[in-house]
């Protein structure tokens, strides 16, 4: 890779570019400064500027849409297996399969999908994912054996898993950095939210229609959203502007934004990290950047682990114990809910203040113990739903933060494709979850038991940010 390229890479994957500093290279060099001028306007301070308007409010409550249904698609299964574990005599371990079969695909529509929309754009492709995962959940409500439902699930999982990196890095790149975090977290509100109405309206739908009425209301509502999409959304501001000849569109989005100033269609528009060109994946896995891809992917990979293995068995797990069906599902619902309260709280920290990796840390270990302590105090309905609300207020709550964090850390030429590739390494996490918990339980362990070994994976995304934090500051030393 050439230098200049590398260094731009490395000062924005080192620390979030500050858009009144300037970033510089190996020798102390300034990089953008070279760029300023008269006529050429820094898209990034406008935005960074500029009130947060109607065009970012449209975008980010679309972008909540999508992540909704997201949610409730991605959980749909998890509500109904119950139900189909029944109408179909199948043995509780395989729906295993079936669980890590959509977290399969989403772990490649991450990377594939990401890909592409770093090199063509985020608008058409966000669509296409939604209608990908409609249809799909759709044709689940229609599978007629195990097999066929296997297959549907990882067909949907492909458009679950593409649509998650492209919003991200669409809502990432309209939001003001002074509240960035906290957009970003917004924006994945909608995805436990969906799981909250999925779980309370599957209940009903299940005993007055049957579970595939859960597959068919998941996958309509997105489907008929997925045009709507493509009227209500612009293009991305910041890929507009690293693309030639794209001055007037990106001036008539920029007169959407901050309407006190003149934006000319003749002017010249850029990025402080403007450099950067290249959108290949090994991007993310080249000088300085490389550490952080593996160890953000590697905490991402720990957490969703922990996270699907409670998201999809907590309503089994806590019908083993003893729990009518009706509040194995309000388990799942105090999870993710309990979760949005988390993430608002973890966010207005990161934006507020420096040292955003060492709070996540912190609330990843009050995780880690209050998981491990689910049950131990008893297993009277009271104190384990009060004890799952703990553990969605630190795990969700953090993963949220954290997945807003990275949305945030890579520049925005490689902004889709550095998410989808630590998505892809996370969702490889998530994958293994409901494995886990059915190997676990396979091997004779008491629901109490596997609840407490599920502290470990929340350890490991201690451990994983805090390398982080070292590695950080040792290049941080070297470089000076």
């Amino acid at each position: 890779m050439p230098s200049s390229t590398y260094c731009s890479t490395a000062c924005w994957s080192t620390q979030k570019l500050n858009v009144n500093d300037s970033a510089r290279d190996d020798g102390g060099r300034l990089v953008t400064s070279a760029l300023r001028g008269p006529d050429r306007i820094n898209v990034t301070e406008v935005i960074d500027n500029a009130r947060i308007g109607a065009l970012q409010i449209r975008i980010i409550l679309v972008c909540v849409l999508v992540s909704m249904f997201d949610g409730f698609d991605t959980q749909s299964i998890a509500f109904v297996a119950p139900a189909i574990v029944r109408s179909w005599s199948l043995p509780l371990g395989r729906f295993g399969v079936i669980f890590s079969a959509t977290l399969l695909g989403t772990a490649i529509g991450s990377v594939l999908l990401g890909r592409l929309a770093d090199r063509h754009g985020r608008r058409k492709l966000i669509a296409a994912a939604v209608a990908v995962f409609g249809i799909m959940t759709i044709g689940c409500g229609l599978a007629r054996g195990f097999w066929s439902l296997l297959v549907l699930r990882f067909l949907a999982g492909l458009g679950l898993g593409g649509a998650l990196p492209i919003f991200l890095a669409y809502a990432s790149e309209f939001a003001p950095q002074r509240a960035r975090a906290t957009m970003v977290v917004i924006t994945l509100w909608g995805y436990p939210f969906g799981a909250v109405v999925g779980g309370l309206a599957s209940t009903q739908l299940i005993e007055h229609l049957g579970w595939p009425s859960v597959f068919f209301l998941g996958g309509a509502l997105p489907t008929l959203l997925a045009p709507i999409l493509l009227r209500l959304l612009p293009e991305s501001i910041r890929y507009l502007t690293l693309q030639s000849g794209s001055g007037p569109r990106v001036a008539r989005i920029l007169r959407r934004i901050d309407c006190t100033a003149d934006f000319r269609d003749d002017s010249s528009y850029f990025l402080p990290e403007a450099m950067i060109r290249s959108r290949r994946i090994r991007e993310v896995f080249e000088g300085r950047m490389a550490a952080a891809t593996v160890l953000l992917g590697g905490a991402l990979f720990m957490s969703l682990l922990l996270s699907y293995l409670l998201l999809n068995w907590v309503p089994i797990l806590f019908s083993a114990l003893g729990m009518p069906l009706g509040d194995a599902l309000l388990g799942s619902v105090i999870l993710n809910s309990s979760g949005i309260a988390g993430s608002f709280v973890w966010s207005q920290l990161m934006d507020r203040r420096r040292g955003a990796l060492l709070v996540m840390s912190a609330s990843y270990t009050l995780a880690a113990v209050a998981v491990g302590s689910l049950g131990a105090f008893g297993t009277s309905r009271g104190w384990i739903l009060c004890g799952t609300a703990t553990v969605g207020f630190f795990l969700i709550g953090t993963q949220m933060s954290l997945t807003a964090f990275i949305a945030d850390y890579y520049p925005s030429a490689l902004r889709a494709t550095g998410i989808g590739v630590t998505q892809a390494i996370g969702r490889c996490g998530s994958l293994f979850g409901p494995l886990v918990g059915g190997f676990l339980l396979s091997l004779g362990l008491s629901p109490t038991l596997v609840l407490r070994a599920s502290a470990l994976p929340a350890l490991g995304v201690v451990v994983a940010l805090l390398s982080l934090v070292m590695f950080n500051r040792s290049a941080d030393s070297v470089s000076i």
